[in-house]
């Protein structure tokens, strides 16, 4: 699960805001605004946590610290980078046209999880952007959803349809028959 925070000065000793990205609760990107002065870099950079659960030990009176929902397309940027450095372990650079293109989709931790645990072997914001009507049919329907390799009678019922056709190929594929049993129900061995 990716979460950004924001943290600004109260009292203007800093413009901008500092972006601070964790995935499952541990930091794993930073971002500053430009023309902080070395001392105040140090202090900041030695002030804030490693680990999500104690990012609010930062806030002080001068310190404000806000969790944020990424809207702007800087803000998606930094969720789908910081994704992108847990999931593969380097940094991503994105480039201009593909912040651009953010704009129009909607970036969650949810449906970045399912993209970058979907198998693909390209795991840009271009491919993202593609691929994001596929990523948000895996959030609603499951993703990969896996029948079991036996019979489960509670289970078969449970299905109908196209889900129920499914099931039974794939029992088929598992080598199991379908066969009458006393009393005209059918089973599967």
């Amino acid at each position: 699960m990716t979460t950004l925070y924001t943290i600004k000065s109260k009292h203007k000793k800093f413009d901008g805001r500092i972006l601070l990205a964790f995935v499952n609760g541990e930091l794993v990107n930073t971002e500053y605004p430009t023309g902080l002065l070395p001392e105040q870099w140090d202090w900041l950079h030695s002030h804030w946590p490693q680990k999500e659960e104690h990012i609010f030990n930062v806030a002080s009176p001068k310190l404000e610290v806000t969790k944020i929902e990424p809207r702007s397309v800087k803000d998606k940027t930094a969720m789908f980078c910081a994704a992108y450095k847990h999931y593969r372990g380097v940094t991503y650079q994105p480039k201009k046209l593909e912040k651009a293109n953010l704009k129009t989709v909607v970036v969650t931790s949810n449906l970045l999880d399912i993209f970058f645990q979907s198998g693909l072997s390209n795991f840009t914001i271009d491919n993202y952007i593609k691929r994001i009507n596929q990523t948000k049919d895996a959030a609603k329907n499951g993703f990969g959803k896996k029948h079991p390799d036996y019979w489960d009678e509670d289970y078969e019922r449970s299905l109908q349809g196209a889900e129920l056709q499914a099931y039974w190929q794939h029992l088929k594929s598992k080598g199991l028959t379908r066969s009458m049993v006393h009393g005209g129900r059918k089973i599967w061995k």
